[in-house]
């Protein structure tokens, strides 16, 4: 059977509309379009693979020309909808999306710590590298077979977080049921 739409497409030219501004270099891309007080972000991330944040020192990126801000877990504003521990001894609850600036946990290599905001995107990647930070470095633990005694399931999608459950992951299987 043919497929009839392709028929006529495979292997042959096709005018693009952009084609030539793009292969002349005179196309503009989205983010070359500059609006009126655009702002610009870059992330700053740790250099540690798990562990806290003992320090953040931003004082000088605060102050490097063009700066408007620089946001990070002591002084973001809290977001609703980020789940929240109960009480700070209480481990997270599970299965939430990446929540930054929430805390001074270091989950992952690269994990973002701060983002600086400036006036022009260059500034804002300069400021970015003047962050330093001090870290509290846990092990992190990579090795598979070794830390398979250590996992956790997520819970079920039934549950809720009044609902305490009893969660046995197997080889195999998980078995879940409702604790008393």
């Amino acid at each position: 059977m043919k497929d009839y739409f392709f028929q006529d497409t495979v292997g042959k030219p096709m005018d693009r509309v952009d084609g030539r501004l793009k292969v002349t270099g005179a196309a503009k891309y989205s983010a070359e379009y500059e609006l009126p007080n655009m702002a610009h972000a870059v992330l700053v991330g740790s250099t540690i693979a798990k562990g806290s944040i003992k320090s953040l020192d931003t004082k000088r990126a605060e102050n490097a020309p063009g700066v408007l801000a620089v946001l990070h877990y002591q002084n973001a504003p809290k977001v609703p909808g980020y789940a929240q521990a109960a009480h700070p001894t209480e481990p997270k609850p599970v299965g939430q999306p990446l929540q930054l600036f929430i805390d001074n946990q270091i989950n992952f290599n690269d994990h973002p710590i701060a983002v600086v905001v400036a006036d022009t995107l260059e500034r804002a990647m300069y400021a970015a590298k003047l962050v330093k930070a001090q870290y509290n470095e846990e092990k992190h633990a990579t090795d598979f077979n070794k830390n398979t005694a250590k996992r956790s399931c997520p819970p079920p999608p039934n549950a809720t977080p009044n609902t305490r459950w009893v969660i046995t992951c197997a080889a195999k299987k998980t078995r879940i049921k409702p604790s008393r």
